[in-house]
């Protein structure tokens, strides 16, 4: 777990605190349900350079929270995931960068 703050005005757009699930898959699958699946602040559904899985819902109370796999059950990944329209690819630019953010290796 991991808790960003940022120097933002509150309410923070992007704050948020990170969970690692042990079944990604299926978290992705309910919260894609629930549609509160959020895209805005960070992105995309994306696989990061270590392979783990990470996506962003928002909470009943509209904060942000970040869910991720760990890399060592990437192969258990469901590949339908990654041809979701929510699917975004790699590691999200930033600011017209090639580099990526939001990852340190």
């Amino acid at each position: 777990m991991h808790l960003a703050e940022l120097p933002d005005a509150p309410p923070t757009f992007r704050g948020h605190f990170c969970l690692r699930v042990p079944d990604f898959s299926a978290v992705f699958y309910r919260m894609k349900d629930l549609g509160i699946l959020d895209v805005r602040p960070w992105g995309r559904v994306r696989e990061l350079p270590d392979g783990s899985m990470q996506l962003y819902l928002r909470d009943p109370a509209g904060n942000l929270v970040e869910i991720t796999s760990e890399p060592e059950d990437r192969a258990g990944i469901d590949p339908a995931i990654l041809e979701d329209e929510l699917y975004g690819g790699g590691p999200y630019r930033y600011f017209g960068t090639d580099e990526p953010i939001g990852w340190q290796g």
